[in-house]
Protein backbone atom coordinates (compact mmCIF):
# COMPACT_ATOMS: atom_id res chain seq x y z
CA UNK A 1 0.00 0.00 0.00
CA UNK A 2 0.94 3.08 -0.89
CA UNK A 3 0.59 6.00 2.05
CA UNK A 4 1.12 9.85 1.43
CA UNK A 5 1.32 11.47 4.55
CA UNK A 6 1.05 15.14 6.01
CA UNK A 7 4.88 15.94 7.51
CA UNK A 8 7.46 17.78 6.48
CA UNK A 9 9.99 14.62 6.47
CA UNK A 10 10.41 11.19 7.34
CA UNK A 11 11.72 9.12 10.42
CA UNK A 12 15.49 8.98 9.58
CA UNK A 13 15.60 10.93 6.97
CA UNK A 14 19.02 12.72 7.00
CA UNK A 15 18.70 16.80 6.65
CA UNK A 16 21.31 19.29 7.81
CA UNK A 17 19.58 21.26 10.53
CA UNK A 18 19.35 24.52 8.47
CA UNK A 19 17.30 22.81 5.78
CA UNK A 20 14.88 21.39 8.36
CA UNK A 21 14.52 24.99 9.62
CA UNK A 22 14.55 26.34 6.22
CA UNK A 23 12.19 24.47 4.68
CA UNK A 24 10.01 24.03 8.42
CA UNK A 25 10.31 20.50 8.29
CA UNK A 26 9.24 20.13 11.70
CA UNK A 27 6.21 22.02 11.29
CA UNK A 28 6.96 25.18 13.91
CA UNK A 29 7.63 22.86 16.62
CA UNK A 30 9.40 20.17 17.33
CA UNK A 31 6.60 18.13 18.91
CA UNK A 32 4.91 18.53 15.37
CA UNK A 33 7.60 16.03 14.71
CA UNK A 34 7.07 13.11 16.92
CA UNK A 35 3.81 13.27 16.67
CA UNK A 36 3.89 12.50 13.30
CA UNK A 37 6.71 10.19 13.04
CA UNK A 38 4.80 8.01 15.68
CA UNK A 39 2.03 7.60 13.32
CA UNK A 40 4.31 7.01 10.56
CA UNK A 41 5.90 4.36 12.43
CA UNK A 42 2.84 2.93 12.88
CA UNK A 43 1.63 2.92 9.39
CA UNK A 44 5.34 1.43 8.40
CA UNK A 45 4.22 -2.39 8.30
CA UNK A 46 4.12 -4.96 5.89
CA UNK A 47 4.76 -3.79 2.70
CA UNK A 48 3.55 -0.09 3.09
CA UNK A 49 5.49 2.48 1.47
CA UNK A 50 4.86 5.68 2.86
CA UNK A 51 5.68 9.18 1.29
CA UNK A 52 5.87 12.83 2.68
CA UNK A 53 3.84 15.34 1.01
CA UNK A 54 6.46 18.28 2.46
CA UNK A 55 3.31 20.20 4.11
CA UNK A 56 2.17 21.01 0.31
CA UNK A 57 -1.38 21.21 -0.26
CA UNK A 58 -1.69 21.93 -4.06
CA UNK A 59 -5.02 21.56 -5.51
CA UNK A 60 -3.49 20.92 -9.09
CA UNK A 61 -1.61 17.51 -7.08
CA UNK A 62 -5.15 16.01 -6.84
CA UNK A 63 -5.42 14.06 -9.69
CA UNK A 64 -1.29 12.88 -8.89
CA UNK A 65 -2.80 11.81 -5.57
CA UNK A 66 -5.39 10.10 -6.76
CA UNK A 67 -3.37 8.05 -9.23
CA UNK A 68 -0.47 6.88 -7.24
CA UNK A 69 -1.53 6.79 -3.38
CA UNK A 70 -3.76 4.37 -1.76
CA UNK A 71 -5.15 6.84 0.87
CA UNK A 72 -3.97 10.07 2.61
CA UNK A 73 -2.88 10.30 5.96
CA UNK A 74 -3.08 13.53 8.09
CA UNK A 75 -1.78 13.96 11.29
CA UNK A 76 -2.49 16.90 13.02
CA UNK A 77 -2.50 18.84 16.15
CA UNK A 78 -4.41 21.57 16.79
CA UNK A 79 -5.63 22.46 13.55
CA UNK A 80 -8.90 24.14 14.73
CA UNK A 81 -7.61 27.45 15.00
CA UNK A 82 -7.93 30.90 13.94
CA UNK A 83 -4.24 31.14 12.60
CA UNK A 84 -4.38 27.78 10.57
CA UNK A 85 -7.89 28.34 8.82
CA UNK A 86 -6.20 29.53 5.56
CA UNK A 87 -4.84 25.82 5.67
CA UNK A 88 -8.16 24.15 6.74
CA UNK A 89 -9.88 25.62 3.95
CA UNK A 90 -7.03 23.95 1.47
CA UNK A 91 -7.03 20.96 3.31
CA UNK A 92 -10.60 20.81 2.64
CA UNK A 93 -10.80 22.04 -1.49
CA UNK A 94 -8.25 19.38 -1.55
CA UNK A 95 -9.81 16.20 -0.26
CA UNK A 96 -12.84 17.06 -2.17
CA UNK A 97 -10.68 15.97 -5.32
CA UNK A 98 -9.94 13.23 -3.79
CA UNK A 99 -11.45 9.46 -4.40
CA UNK A 100 -8.87 7.80 -1.59
CA UNK A 101 -9.38 7.67 1.77
CA UNK A 102 -8.37 10.31 3.84
CA UNK A 103 -7.66 9.28 7.53
CA UNK A 104 -6.91 12.19 10.06
CA UNK A 105 -5.82 11.56 12.86
CA UNK A 106 -5.03 13.38 16.37
CA UNK A 107 -6.61 16.85 15.64
CA UNK A 108 -8.17 19.10 17.95
CA UNK A 109 -9.67 22.73 19.14
CA UNK A 110 -7.87 24.97 20.56
CA UNK A 111 -9.81 27.02 23.29
CA UNK A 112 -10.23 27.29 26.66
CA UNK A 113 -10.93 24.18 28.42
CA UNK A 114 -13.86 25.17 30.89
CA UNK A 115 -16.57 26.38 27.57
CA UNK A 116 -17.12 24.42 24.86
CA UNK A 117 -19.99 26.03 23.69
CA UNK A 118 -18.30 28.63 22.61
CA UNK A 119 -18.58 29.59 18.62
CA UNK A 120 -16.03 30.22 16.33
CA UNK A 121 -15.91 32.32 13.59
CA UNK A 122 -14.32 29.06 11.96
CA UNK A 123 -17.04 26.57 12.51
CA UNK A 124 -18.20 26.54 9.10
CA UNK A 125 -14.82 25.69 7.62
CA UNK A 126 -14.42 23.03 10.26
CA UNK A 127 -17.67 21.81 9.17
CA UNK A 128 -16.72 21.63 5.32
CA UNK A 129 -13.86 19.91 6.59
CA UNK A 130 -15.40 17.40 8.21
CA UNK A 131 -18.02 16.62 6.09
CA UNK A 132 -15.52 16.47 3.40
CA UNK A 133 -13.00 14.08 5.00
CA UNK A 134 -16.55 11.67 6.06
CA UNK A 135 -17.40 11.80 2.53
CA UNK A 136 -13.85 9.85 1.73
CA UNK A 137 -15.08 6.93 3.91
CA UNK A 138 -13.83 7.43 7.08
CA UNK A 139 -13.71 9.25 10.57
CA UNK A 140 -11.81 11.68 12.09
CA UNK A 141 -9.48 10.81 15.23
CA UNK A 142 -10.01 13.63 17.43
CA UNK A 143 -7.41 14.62 20.34
CA UNK A 144 -9.77 14.44 23.16
CA UNK A 145 -13.11 15.34 25.08
CA UNK A 146 -13.10 18.72 24.11
CA UNK A 147 -12.69 18.14 20.46
CA UNK A 148 -15.25 15.75 20.45
CA UNK A 149 -18.04 18.26 22.08
CA UNK A 150 -17.17 20.98 19.57
CA UNK A 151 -17.71 18.69 16.81
CA UNK A 152 -21.15 17.10 18.67
CA UNK A 153 -22.10 20.80 18.58
CA UNK A 154 -21.29 20.81 15.09
CA UNK A 155 -23.80 18.21 14.35
CA UNK A 156 -21.46 15.37 13.67
CA UNK A 157 -21.80 12.00 15.95
CA UNK A 158 -19.65 10.18 18.12
CA UNK A 159 -18.50 6.79 16.29
CA UNK A 160 -19.80 7.82 13.23
CA UNK A 161 -18.13 11.00 12.03
CA UNK A 162 -15.46 11.06 14.87
CA UNK A 163 -13.47 9.16 17.26
CA UNK A 164 -11.78 10.29 20.46
CA UNK A 165 -8.07 8.35 20.74
CA UNK A 166 -6.22 10.81 22.33
CA UNK A 167 -2.44 12.40 21.02
CA UNK A 168 -0.81 9.60 18.54
CA UNK A 169 2.91 10.64 19.85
Amino acid sequence: MKILVRCGMLPFEKNEVEKIIELDSIGTNSGNLLFQHSVIKALSVNDNEIFSDRYRIDLNEAQMINDNYDCYVLPMADAFRTDFIGNLRKYTQLINQLNIPVYVIGIGLRTEYSDTTLKFTFDEDVKEFVRAVVNTGTCIGVRGRITGEYLERLGFQEYQDFVIIGCPS
